[in-house]
């Protein structure tokens, strides 16, 4: 008995439906994959900026403190609430980095130390200036040092606030920085800290 001979199953290719279906989800797919790759750049560049800002902040803010620490609130100028924002203090430190003090233990002033932000600017200045001082600069005289010269400590710093307080030797102070990121995206933070002067 012979057997019958089955006609093979003739393959037949893609339907045009079924090549639309396939090219729609594949760029449904692909349009995803660029959405979470553009997402995770964006992330990433606002947590690098926000990062570069904190680190910013707390060196700033430490820089600052240990600078401070040795003066003393009597001799301290608040200059912070108009443009530009400054403060000054005196410092002991000599052009050597040494503490001078007198026979009494005394710290003899060797130089007003003033922190501001040119005009203008979003940049944080500190100018030294070296002479025989007792008393604090008058606001005034704090203006007029803050002429551009002196060493950037910190850029993107949009604000400074000093307030000083006699009752218990100590001076508040809040920082401000803001930037932008690659997306255009700003950045802003402040952060504020007690310093207790020691002479």
């Amino acid at each position: 008995m012979m057997k019958k001979q089955q006609n093979p199953v003739k393959s037949k290719g893609f339907t045009i439906v079924e090549l639309i279906t396939t090219t729609f989800i594949l760029l449904l797919l692909t349009l995803n994959l660029f959405w979470m790759i553009t997402a995770g750049i964006s992330t990433w560049h606002i947590s690098v900026t926000r990062t570069a800002n904190h680190q910013n902040l707390r060196l700033t803010m430490n820089k600052i403190s240990l600078d401070m620490k040795d003066s003393n609130v009597g001799v301290f100028t608040n200059n912070t609430s108009t443009s530009p924002q400054a403060f000054s203090f005196l410092s002991a430190v000599d052009s050597n980095g040494m503490f001078k003090t007198g026979t009494d233990g005394k710290p003899v002033w060797q130089k007003y130390v003033i922190y501001y932000i040119p005009t203008g600017t979003k940049n944080l200045v500190r100018k030294e200036v070296f002479g025989t001082f007792t008393t604090a600069l008058t606001t005034s005289q704090l203006t007029t040092y803050c002429d551009g010269n002196g060493k950037l400590i910190a850029p993107n710093v949009t604000g400074i606030n000093a307030t000083p307080n006699v009752s218990n030797d100590s001076v508040s102070f809040t920082l401000t920085v803001s930037d932008t990121n690659k997306n255009g995206k700003s950045d802003t933070q402040s952060m504020n800290e007690t310093v207790y002067l020691r002479n």
